[in-house]
C-alpha cells in the first residue's frame, strides 16, 4: 500500500474572495502559524476567517478535514472555532481545487 504524504493548506478568507497563503506537512506547524498570524496573514484585519485543510495527492481530494479560525479583534489573533461556520457549509476545496 502506498503511503501518501498529506499537506495542510492555509487559506485566508474575506467577504468576497480567498487566498491560499501556504501549506505545511505538519498540522501542528500549520496551526501555530495561523494562531500566531505569521507574516501577517490576516493583513491587518482584511481576512476574517482562515481554514486549514488536510489534502492528499490527487484531484478534488474529498472529504477533507478542515480546521477553522476566526480573527479576534480584541486578542489580535486567529482563534480556532469548534466547527465550520454555517456561511461556508456548502463550500469545499478552499486551498486547492
Amino acid at each position: 500500500m502506498e503511503n501518501h504524504k498529506k499537506i495542510y493548506t492555509i487559506t485566508t478568507i474575506r467577504e468576497k474572495g480567498s487566498r491560499c497563503v501556504g501549506f505545511y506537512f505538519d498540522v501542528i506547524k500549520a496551526i501555530k502559524n495561523v494562531v500566531d498570524n505569521a507574516q501577517d496573514i490576516n493583513e491587518v484585519g482584511y481576512y476574517s476567517y482562515c481554514v486549514i485543510e488536510e489534502v492528499e495527492e490527487g484531484i478534488y481530494f474529498l472529504d477533507r478535514k478542515e480546521l477553522w479560525f476566526k480573527w479576534d479583534l480584541d486578542k489580535h489573533c486567529y482563534v480556532q472555532l469548534p466547527k465550520k461556520p454555517k456561511r461556508f457549509s456548502r463550500r469545499v476545496c478552499f486551498g486547492i481545487g
